[in-house]
């Protein structure tokens, strides 16, 4: 129960953080590039990383891992906005956003890891 109740709670705070961010990113960028998912998904992979490569316990994942990142990050979203910008002929641009997000993603979620790796002194 306890597992449950931690993934919730994650979840809730990831889900208002990223309903919050999107909103305010929405407010100053006007552009027709899915600006805000694509920062979501970079944050997001770079806190996975760093999560993941501090290896702490179960419960903090669950919290934090399964929970907050998994409410924060926004794959199906990511996926809606590529199937959209297809639908509307900006073959290209979907395209270059697909790519982007997913070399950013790991690029980020490695250094994410690398940080990790400095904090517990293994650098």
């Amino acid at each position: 129960m306890v597992e449950i109740l931690l993934v919730g709670l994650g979840g809730s705070i990831g889900a208002i953080l990223r309903y919050t961010f999107t909103k305010k990113i929405g407010e100053r960028y006007q552009g027709d590039w899915p600006l805000a998912t694509f920062l979501i998904n970079i944050l997001g992979s770079f806190g996975l990383g760093l999560l993941y490569g501090l290896k702490l316990n179960q419960l903090i994942w669950l919290l934090l891992g399964t929970g907050f990142f998994g409410g924060f990050t926004t794959f199906s979203t990511y996926i809606y906005e590529a199937i959209f910008l297809m639908e509307e002929g900006l073959f290209w641009k979907n395209a270059n956003y697909l790519f982007t997000s997913i070399f950013t993603g790991v690029v980020f979620f490695a250094a994410g890891m690398w940080l990790a790796n400095f904090f517990k002194g293994g650098i």
